[in-house]
């Protein structure tokens, strides 16, 4: 306790000491805030370089002329700069090829994007023949105006590339060719279906062949059907005449009601059996030859000429006769036709018998059947003649009615078979026609598909890959730095430099004291004094570059002039460090720290002096490190040479105020008062 009272009494008196003083109080003050003036400000400038890449000034040149694609302009290259100034994404400058050239040279624009003029007619050709071709962009660089923004630059160049011309259409384009492969596929299967439909049509032409020929065979038998009927008719008129003859002939009615028995029980066991077989044809024949006739009668009383007063003479032979007799009864039947408007009238005549003959078909039978037996009952009663022969006359009167009725029906149905048959001819040249048709379908459709392109997976993943890329960024890099060491190398070698400077007036005295109590010139002094310092800077400067050269391999384009223009910023920065030295005091060495710092965030030694805050811009053309640091990058990676005479000029400015300031102080400095005697703060 004893030991720790007198060393925080003298703790506070140290403190007292340099606080007595406002001047003191002020340099404490300022030492707490050293290292927030450091981090604030170096973490200010570089707080978000990336949102503020909208101020960097970027060239952006479009030649691209506009083409016609399937029907429609296509500008691309229109679109694109109108994109890029709606994202603001940098401060784009719409200008030539010849003023983006010269502004990159003079450090105007730290690049330029030039978009060609077959821009849109690449990005057109996946619509015309031949390969997709992918639209290039040429993105111009120079590491000499800033090497971090020429990397931000083609970083954000190669993203945006990426995202609008790969990301969004991949997968429509990948769809669209397996939507042309699957195309051509579905039009070969259909296209085989076609043939297959041509083979089934073909085969129904084959079956309407056959079905063409089995009706006409049955066109003979109706015939035959007719011709036998009309001699039952015969027989049953016969049978109708001797049963008025039974009264008389008693004696002769049973050997002629067994001869009837026989011959009916033959006729009937022929006719029975094919009734009860075909009635449901003769009955849909029947139906036909109405819906036929009643055809023939709506077309005769349509067609033209209806007075016409004869058959063609294919007509006769649909009668199916046989002896000259009918075929001349025919033909005097024909020439004594009525006209088409009497054939109307005959033909719905015939439509009405037909549907009556259809509705007794189903019972045609089974009548035949009974007359047999009644037949056969007669031939039974022949001892009952005299009572049942009133009965027998009655029943053959009927039964010639009928066989009268079935005469006429088989001859209806004849007739409706060969219109059947004309049908079914008809029927197979349709089906020709449409086996045709399907070949010339089948044929069409395979056509198509040839047509329509089918890709392999192979080439559908090369024509995906291609035409999701349409659009390539094509970097030219001027003045390029080899690595980001190189790069940087102009921003902390000036700092190094700076920092080297205010460490050798930590160890030299801003103005010699022995000189000041001479007669020497105040000028005289302050060279005096700066010399050794700036001696000291050019040495600190060579091993810098000797070491950077030999360790790392730093590449120079200009090693003279690189040497050259960092001796005149040693002077500079030797220069100012000695005024605020000799001006300050102590005062000096803490505001060439706080120069440091303030130079250190506004040299744009990293990002785009566009891309830091207002203050910074501000600061950036007034401080020496912002010109050393320009000129330097351009000695290194070359470029235009002509910011580095810019840089001349004003580091010989700041140099020659620096030099004439200083020699202020060295007047000033030989008046002494209590304050130089005892100054409040000694460093």
């Amino acid at each position: 306790m004893r030991l720790g009272i007198p060393a925080l009494s003298l703790s506070v008196l140290e403190i007292r000491q340099i606080t007595r003083h406002k001047l003191g109080r002020i340099a404490v003050i300022g030492l707490v805030f050293v290292p927030l003036l450091y981090a604030g400000l170096y973490l200010w400038s570089q707080w978000d370089p990336y949102g503020r890449l909208n101020r960097v000034p970027v060239a952006l040149v479009n030649e691209d002329h506009p083409v016609s694609a399937n029907g429609t302009t296509l500008d691309a290259g229109a679109d694109l700069v109108h994109k890029l100034q709606e994202r603001g994404t940098f401060q784009w400058h719409t200008v030539d090829a010849g003023a983006a050239a010269s502004g990159i040279a003079a450090g105007h624009y730290y690049m330029s994007l030039t978009i060609p003029l077959d821009f849109s007619a690449r990005l057109a050709s996946p619509s015309q023949a031949g390969p997709p071709e992918s639209a290039p962009l040429m993105l111009r660089l120079d590491d000499s105006n800033n090497f971090v923004a020429s990397q931000i630059g083609e970083s954000v160049f190669r993203e945006v590339r990426a995202v609008a011309a790969s990301g969004a259409v991949r997968g429509y384009l990948d769809k669209m060719f397996v939507s042309f492969s699957q195309l051509h596929t579905k039009l070969g299967k259909a296209a085989d279906g076609a043939a297959q439909l041509s083979a089934g049509a073909r085969k129904a032409e084959d079956g309407s062949g056959q079905l063409h020929d089995g009706i006409g065979k049955a066109r003979d038998g109706g015939a035959k059907l007719h011709e036998g009927l009309g001699r039952l008719d015969q027989g049953a008129a016969q049978l109708a005449a001797g049963s008025g003859r039974l009264a008389d002939g008693g004696g002769k009615l049973a050997d002629g009601t067994r001869q009837l028995n026989t011959t009916v029980g033959k006729v009937a066991g022929n006719v029975v059996p094919l009734l009860r077989e075909h009635w449901k044809q003769l009955q849909a024949a029947a139906l036909t030859i109405a819906s036929a006739a009643d055809l023939v009668a709506d077309v005769a009383g349509l067609l033209p000429g209806a007075d016409r007063t004869t058959l063609p003479a294919g007509r006769a032979a649909a009668l199916g006769l046989s002896t000259s007799d009918e075929r001349d009864g025919a033909q005097g039947d024909s020439e004594r036709l009525p006209t088409l408007a009497g054939l109307a009238a005959k033909a719905r005549a015939i439509a009405e018998l037909a549907r009556k003959f259809a509705a007794q078909a189903p019972y045609l039978a089974d009548r035949i059947d009974q007359a047999r037996q009644a037949v056969a009952r007669l031939d039974d009663g022949a001892h009952r003649l005299a009572a049942g022969a009133h009965a027998l006359a009655t029943g053959a009167a009927r039964l010639h009615d009928g066989t009268a009725k079935a005469h006429d029906g088989a001859g209806k149905l004849s007739d409706g078979l060969t219109r059947l048959d004309d049908g079914a001819g008809r029927l197979h040249g349709g089906l020709g026609k449409l086996t045709d048709g399907g070949r010339k379908l089948s044929d069409g459709l395979a056509s198509g598909a040839e047509q329509v392109p089918g890709y392999s997976p192979a080439e559908r993943a090369q024509r995906t890959e291609v035409m999701s890329s349409p659009v390539q960024l094509s970097t030219i890099r001027q003045n390029a730095a080899p690595n980001y060491g190189t790069g940087l190398a102009p921003f902390f070698v000036s700092l190094a430099l700076w920092i080297g400077s205010m460490v050798i007036f930590m160890l030299l005295r801003p103005l010699n004291p022995r000189a000041l109590t001479t007669n020497a010139p105040p000028w005289r002094v302050a060279m005096a004094s700066w010399l050794p310092a700036f001696g000291l800077a050019v040495a600190q400067m060579i091993v810098v570059l000797l070491v950077l050269n030999a360790s790392l391999g730093m590449q120079v384009r200009s090693w003279p002039g690189l040497i050259a223009y960092l001796a005149l910023a040693v002077a500079t920065y030797t220069a100012l460090v000695q005024w605020l030295n000799a001006k300050l005091g102590s005062i000096g060495k803490v505001l060439a720290l706080v120069f440091l710092v303030l130079q250190l965030t506004s040299a744009a030694g990293t990002y785009p002096i566009e891309s830091s805050p207002k203050f910074f811009q501000f600061l950036h053309p007034l401080l020496p490190m912002s010109w050393v640091v320009n000129g330097v990058r351009h000695l290194i990676s070359g470029g235009d040479q002509s910011s580095v005479w810019t840089g001349v000029v004003v580091l010989a400015f700041f140099l020659a105020g620096a030099l004439t300031l200083t020699t202020l102080a060295a007047r000033s400095s030989r008046t002494w008062n209590m304050k130089r005697l005892h100054p409040p703060i000694k460093l």
